[in-house]
């Protein structure tokens, strides 16, 4: 049976002025629901979590990204920032 965890991953990061591909990571912070609870698999299940999480943001969040698509997130909430 399927378990349903929550994980919530926030990434504060510095921009290069006049260069914003100049990207400094500031801090990650996770909040994982139920608390713990990725304590709970061993170390290969983690490894493989890991593995399978980095491809799906690698396939769909950065290329999506990249190939400007209007419905990504990363475009969306970045079309509301002021970064000047």
């Amino acid at each position: 049976m399927s378990q349903h965890k929550s994980l919530e991953i926030t990434i504060n990061v510095t921009l290069s002025e006049g260069n914003p591909a100049v990207v400094r990571i500031a801090g990650w912070q996770f909040d994982i629901q139920p608390e713990g609870s990725f304590h709970d698999l061993s170390s290969a299940d983690r490894a493989e979590f890991w593995r399978a999480l980095r491809d799906e943001i690698d396939e769909f969040w950065f290329s999506a990204a990249l190939d400007d698509d209007e419905d990504a997130a990363w475009n969306y909430r970045l079309e509301d920032v002021d970064l000047g």
